[in-house]
């Protein structure tokens, strides 16, 4: 038996990892299998092979984690990528979001299969939370673009579909005052603030309308002086957004904009995807004022 690689280990421990999370009836996004993967890098980094002069592990930036987005996209597209999880592993994508599915019979006998079912026949499944995983996804770019963040109370502890709440990831960079501050901006689902001498500024707001009306998204987000952003998963709530920027608030033109779910949930697959090899922080930010 030759010495381990990352192009045995990555394909085996994947493939093992989404096998036992299907059985448990647990969906695996992207994010989720590449986190696992990461930390069991940190854990036993011998098993993914060693560097070119041998003195040391494979690293996670120039070889494991290389190797696990050629080996995944080939997964997801059947082409231009290294071999390895493409037969066994299936990739399903559901408002801009990658789910990672077994195809032998681990996944068939989960609970969750009626739901695979129905993304092969194109019924629209929806995450269990939408609103609190739009909320984690948003947070996820403003720490990785060095904000801190304002989240609503109510909101911290809800969890996402792999059990993470916003507070059990972002806690630290999460702060309880910012300038402007009043009974109506607290309730803003997300701030990314600036921290200066005078305090901590808000510098864009977001709004995730799922089954409340736009209009009063757009009246949170006019109470502050920055830049807001209206999100959601439904096309109806862009028609209504652009008729009432026609119509009652068209002094908020230029100040607000609106974003479908599908676009951040890409937008923030991206950003985590290549932070850690090519974007600054500098970089995300300017990065989130074009895209989100």
């Amino acid at each position: 038996m030759g010495p381990s690689t990352s192009t045995s280990t990555i394909p085996q421990f994947c493939i093992q990892y989404v096998k036992y999370q299907n059985s448990l009836a647990n969906k695996v996004t992207r994010s989720d299998l590449k986190n696992a993967l990461k930390k069991q890098h940190e854990t036993a980094p011998w098993l993914f092979g060693s560097s070119k002069n041998g003195n040391e592990p494979a690293s996670w930036e120039s070889s494991v984690h290389p190797t696990f987005r050629s080996m995944y996209s080939r997964m997801k597209n059947g082409t231009s990528g290294q071999p390895g999880m493409e037969n066994i592993l299936k990739v399903v994508e559901v408002d801009g979001v990658d789910y990672v599915y077994d195809l032998e019979d681990t996944y068939l006998k989960a609970d969750i299969g009626r739901a695979f079912k129905q993304y092969f026949e194109g019924e629209e499944v929806k995450p269990t939370d939408i609103h609190t995983t739009l909320q984690y996804k948003i947070c996820a770019v403003g720490v990785a673009a060095g904000y801190k963040l304002f989240v609503p109370f109510k909101n911290r502890n809800c969890k996402i579909e792999n059990g993470l709440t916003i507070q059990t990831s972002f806690g630290p960079h999460i702060v309880d005052d910012f300038k402007g501050k009043t009974n109506i901006t607290r309730e803003i689902d997300v701030i990314l603030l600036e921290e200066t001498e005078d305090g901590f500024i808000p510098v864009r707001t977001y709004e995730v309308e799922n089954s409340t009306g736009v209009v009063s998204g757009i009246s949170r987000i006019k109470a502050l002086d920055c830049h807001g952003v209206i999100v959601s998963p439904h096309q109806q709530y862009k028609d209504k957004f652009d008729k009432y920027m026609e119509e009652a608030f068209k002094e908020m033109k230029g100040r607000v904009s609106y974003k479908s779910s599908k676009e951040v949930f890409k937008f923030a697959e991206s950003v985590e995807e290549y932070q850690e090899d090519a974007f600054s922080q500098d970089e995300i930010q300017q990065l989130i004022s074009k895209k989100m």
